[in-house]
């Protein structure tokens, strides 16, 4: 059972499931919770909000991103905590129960219930003080050797039904896993701001689906457990019985004779049923522990769903003034090419239970689908000069629903993303606040992300920056997550990198939602 048990916890561990949230490509950005529609730099923009092109001061230097790339985990449901668990609390125990001699226990007590008897029949051919205490010594043995059997068993049964509520802690406990990586250039200008990108965003997973089923054999394992305990039970009362009627017995009394003989027959009768019991689904045959009743993995029906999509967009954007009713401000549109690759299978995990890896890669390089599409996200802003300038943001991502079928027929959908910001900047500082407004559901399997961003900067003389930030899914509890950045810029040339986790001191808690990327760029 224990090798079964790491082999699906292997699997899990190797595999994750994926929901199509609000991404920035950035290290800037991602140092501040994710937060940037209403501050992004030049060639930042071209993905948080197109519509900055045109808003900047006339001195904001251009931008060019060489490389940024990153990677990220959202496990918001806690399967890395279950498996950390099984890991570190119920794995030890398979080790113990290996150490656990039950079959050593049972003939400890049917070798003292023997005894026990033999003390019966002395006492009733010779009902003397010497006889009395040698039953009851001999009783006290049983007890003791019948709290062993107990004790040995409880623990078998807490360990059984702990593989059982840890299968099922498994189950339906979609993960996020993917990589990222972008490199752009943001020119800014009052007259024609334009800027040029490439973005990769690719996302992988898979979900445990447990079949209640599979877990059939640990309930048979529990019944025949409760069984066997049952038969224990019976010789313990019968035992207190022949005491009882022991302490009072008198042989010169018919009554009190058969009294005691009945209590003597029921013991020995409970005696036998445990040296031979053999319990309804094997777990004990003719009075002996064969072990539990196995997992069989060969005819599992639980499976594996395993999804997946790689993005790659070719974009270009453009920024310009517009005014509404007097008031002025900056819209812009980017327009983008993609490719986007897709993967979606269910496996059963009889199918992959001896090479899982060998497995997984047949499910992902045969069930390929690759679309190309055009697509184009729409961004406007509103800058007003207070104590510095405050910048309000809108933009609309991906405009252009798109339905995408895979090789098996599931239908992966692609959404339009709507989210809001709010900024104030200063020469030295900046605040930022983003929010989803549209709820972004998964892609196929996964949760729902609506996403509360905030963050800050401090800028020294553009030559150093340090960032902090937080945000939390709104869609979801106990999912938020604090950031931390730094960037560095002597003389034009840039370097950032940004770390963020889930508020914990456990690693599969940090992984809730966890991530980091690094960025070189230049400034000029």
């Amino acid at each position: 059972m224990k090798t079964n048990i790491l082999i699906i916890s292997g699997m899990l561990l190797s595999t994750t499931a994926f929901a199509d949230s609000f991404v920035a490509n950035d290290s800037r950005t991602n140092a501040m919770g994710g937060a940037g529609v209403a501050a992004a730099l030049p060639a930042q923009a071209i993905n948080l909000n197109p519509g900055l092109l045109a808003n900047y001061d006339e001195d904001e230097k251009a931008q060019v991103i060489v490389l940024g790339a990153g990677a990220y985990s959202e496990d918001q449901k806690g399967l890395f905590r279950e498996v950390e668990k099984f890991i570190d609390e119920l794995y030890p125990s398979y080790e113990d129960l290996e150490d656990l001699d039950l079959s050593s226990s049972i003939d400890g007590m049917v070798n003292t219930a023997n005894n026990v008897e033999t003390a019966v029949q002395n006492y009733e051919d010779d009902p003397s003080d010497a006889n009395l205490a040698a039953l009851k010594s001999a009783n006290a043995d049983l007890d003791s050797s019948i709290s062993t059997v107990r004790s040995d068993l409880s623990d078998i049964n807490s360990i059984v039904a702990q593989t059982r509520d840890t299968f099922e802690s498994f189950s339906s406990r979609p993960s996020q896993a993917g990589v990222m990586g972008m490199l752009g250039i943001g020119l800014p200008s009052k007259n024609y701001p334009f800027a040029l990108a490439i973005n990769t965003n690719a996302y992988a997973g898979g979900q445990f689906n447990l079949v209640d089923s599979d877990l059939e054999p640990t309930e048979l394992t529990l019944n025949d457990l409760d069984e066997y305990l049952n038969l224990v039970s019976d010789v313990s009362t019968s035992l207190d019985t022949v005491i009882e009627v022991a302490d009072t017995y008198d042989a010169g009394d018919s009554g009190s004779v058969a009294a005691y003989d009945a209590a003597q027959t029921d013991f020995s009768n409970a005696v036998n049923a445990v040296d031979n019991a053999n319990t309804s689904n094997g777990v004990f045959v003719n009075g002996d522990y064969d072990g539990v009743t196995q997992l069989n993995t060969d005819d599992f029906k639980s499976s594996v769903d395993l999804v997946g999509v790689w993005v790659t967009e070719l974009s270009f954007a453009m920024g310009r003034d517009f005014k509404i009713a007097e008031e002025e401000f900056s819209g812009g549109a980017a327009v983008k090419m993609q490719k986007i690759t897709v993967f979606e299978k269910n496996i059963i995990y009889s199918e992959i239970e001896n090479d899982a890896s060998q497995a997984v890669d047949e499910a992902v390089n045969e069930n390929q689908k690759e679309y190309y599409r055009f697509n184009a996200d729409l961004g406007v802003v509103k800058s007003f000069d207070y104590k510095g300038q405050i910048t309000a943001g809108l933009v609309i991502k991906n405009i252009v629903p798109w339905d995408l079928e895979s090789n098996s027929g599931q239908t992966i959908k692609l959404r339009p993303q709507v989210r809001i910001g709010a900024a104030h900047q200063t020469r030295f500082t900046t605040l930022v606040a983003d929010l989803d407004v549209t709820e972004n559901k998964p892609m196929d399997i996964g949760v729902a992300t609506r996403y509360l961003s905030l963050g800050a900067e401090v800028n020294a003389y553009d030559w150093a920056a340090f960032r902090i930030g937080y945000k939390n899914n709104l869609s979801e509890s106990d999912s938020s997550a604090v950031s931390l950045g730094l960037g560095l810029t002597p003389f034009g040339v840039g370097f950032d990198v940004s770390v963020w986790g889930s508020p914990s001191d456990k690693e599969s808690e940090i992984a809730k939602n966890a991530g980091v990327m690094a960025q070189l760029s230049i400034r000029f």
